[in-house]
């Protein structure tokens, strides 16, 4: 009988001791419960801060990129328009060149390689679309042309 109030004793002990410990795990679900709660609301407001001052300053980022943008579209405007007035006003060499077209003969000898027979041959094959139609028509080899290429134009 001993053994058996011993065993009921030591049940009864078993049992209050999975009864205080099931109370203490209650109450600190509970306050866990609690405080998950306080810290998920926390956790909430930060995050809403964060994305709120993200979304800010992806605002003045696309702002600061679309001020980036037109300014660089302006450069890149008056880039191309300066190539263009470039492309358009004469150059030294061009203002010193000759135009084969209406060269005279006088004029046409005043190129590398080219002397009066090379003049007459210039002026007997006008007109030239481009300075390569010299090279194109025959009137000269490629090498002969190259020497002087730098120094006529078409107008």
């Amino acid at each position: 009988m001993l053994t058996l109030g011993l065993v009921v004793a030591v049940n009864r002990r078993i049992r209050a001791t999975i009864a205080v410990q099931a109370l203490l795990v209650i109450a600190l679900i509970a306050g866990c419960t609690a405080k998950n709660s306080r810290d998920d609301q926390q956790v909430r407001q930060q995050a809403a801060q964060a994305t709120a001052q993200a979304k800010d300053g992806a605002k003045q980022a696309g702002q600061t990129i679309k001020e980036g943008a037109a300014s660089a579209e302006r450069t890149i405007n008056d880039v191309a328009a300066g190539v263009k007035d470039g492309l358009k006003t004469p150059t030294s060499t061009t203002n010193d060149a000759v135009d084969i077209n209406s060269a005279t003969e006088t004029q046409l000898t005043t190129l590398p390689g080219v002397g009066r027979s090379e003049a007459d041959r210039i002026i007997r094959n006008r007109p030239y679309d481009t300075t390569q139609d010299l090279v194109k028509k025959g009137v000269m080899d490629q090498e002969s042309f190259d020497k002087l290429s730098s120094r006529v134009v078409v107008r």
